[in-house]
């Protein structure tokens, strides 16, 4: 198993579409920012353009462009029949195993940098428009409620990954992988709106809100990254079973 994670993530960070990704991810964030300065009167903060643009329409994109980098590797193994040779010489289950775990670390680090890389373009944006650098950081509790945010909401980059990898695991599709984790995300934050009475449990909680509920930042990130767990393991055991089907007849 250890053998084909080092092939697997070699072949993540040598892969220029995952790059491709990040930027992309990146510039969807920074079009809803730019928007959303042009639209405010006076200076406005940092802090306050990334509270903006993840709860923007450019977002959907970057759900999207988070699951292209490990959560579609399935597809193209299979296209490739790559998932033949690595099975015949290795097994299904560290195949699974593998690709699960580069799906998660790919979601996660692509979300993590496409947000820095953001927040640096950002940056320079609004001390162009301001011709200055005072007053684009607020500083304090607000930029370290910031820093909080973007490491917990990588976390649900790596939740959309593993759910892309579910998906193509039963439909190797690029289009399907890419669309239906972010389908189903949106169908699960309607229904726990709906239905949900424990908000421990709902995404808004989990991946979006500030640790008030938890008393800091780095509780509300354990906890994230607790369910985060639980998700990726319930998804592998899908994804193993389908994988193994798959593989008797390769």
């Amino acid at each position: 198993m250890i053998r084909n994670l080092q092939v697997d993530m070699k072949r993540l960070f040598l892969n220029r579409r995952f790059y491709y990704c990040v930027v992309g991810m990146a510039v969807a964030l920074l079009v809803s920012g730019i928007a959303y300065v042009h639209n405010c009167s006076g200076i406005t903060t940092l802090e306050e353009c990334y509270d903006q643009v993840t709860g923007g329409g450019f977002v959907i994109l970057f759900y999207m462009l988070c699951v292209v980098g490990g959560g579609l590797d399935y597809c193209m193994d299979v296209k490739n029949h790559y998932m033949r040779y690595m099975v015949i010489r290795n097994g299904v289950r560290p195949y699974a195993v593998s690709k699960t775990i580069t799906s998660v670390i790919s979601g996660y680090v692509s979300m993590f940098l496409g947000q820095i890389m953001y927040c640096g373009m950002m940056f320079v944006y609004l001390m162009i428009q301001n011709k200055s650098v005072s007053g684009i950081l607020s500083g304090g509790k607000d930029f370290e409620d910031m820093c909080w945010f973007i490491l917990v909401f990588a976390l649900l980059g790596s939740v959309l990954s593993v759910v892309g990898l579910f998906v193509t695991a039963f439909i190797p599709n690029v289009f399907v992988g890419m669309a239906t984790p972010v389908l189903l995300y949106y169908v699960v934050i309607i229904l726990s709106n709906r239905y949900c009475r424990n908000q421990y449990l709902m995404p808004s909680c989990i991946y979006f809100s500030y640790y008030q509920l938890f008393g800091s930042g780095g509780r509300h990130f354990l906890y994230a990254l607790l369910v985060t767990i639980c998700f990726t393991v319930i998804l592998y055991t899908g994804i193993y079973h389908q994988m193994k089907r798959r593989g008797e007849h390769v």
